[in-house]
């Protein structure tokens, strides 16, 4: 059974490690805002689901929510993150009944929460939202982070000295 204190503890080491890879994306876009987990919370999340997949034999499985439009005008449906100002689009990873997020500070949030699956401030939508070529872009992403994931100072720490 996972628990609190161990996701916090991956997610934590997930994060520290996509950091510089935000910059580069961001680079990459030609954008870098104020936040840097901005607009990577999809990819974040599914490199984080893999690596509590692979490194931890956990059945993490990444959520997303988009709010949907009407042609007459916004429709603040529960998908994604509700903050203040309403339903924004996000991502996240839901593992053993909790929520894992590595992203929300890009909503005003906390950079690393975990929280209970059942958090009303997160609304899961039906199948996934991005377009083929953003989908073929994530995933090239994830790959060819993945070796370095293997190799870094943050994972031979996770295997060192698991939470307890």
């Amino acid at each position: 059974m996972v628990d609190e204190a161990q996701l916090i503890h991956i997610a934590d080491a997930v994060r520290r490690f996509l950091e510089p890879a935000w910059l580069k994306w961001h680079n990459a876009w030609g954008e870098m805002p104020a936040v840097p987990s901005r607009w990577t919370d999809t990819r974040s999340s599914v490199f984080l689901q893999k690596v509590l997949r692979e490194d931890f034999g956990l059945p993490a499985r990444w959520r997303s929510g988009t709010p949907r439009l009407l042609p007459d005008g916004p429709d603040d449906c529960p998908y994604g993150f509700q903050t203040p100002q309403g339903w924004e689009a996000h991502a996240w990873v839901e593992v053993g009944g909790w929520i894992v997020d590595v992203t929300l500070d890009q909503h005003g949030g906390a950079p690393v929460v975990v929280t209970r699956a059942s958090d009303p401030r997160y609304g899961a939508g039906e199948g996934p939202s991005a377009l083929p070529e953003f989908s073929a872009g994530r995933s090239q992403a994830i790959e060819e982070l993945w070796p370095k994931w293997l190799a870094s100072e943050e994972r031979k720490d996770l295997i060192r000295a698991p939470a307890r």
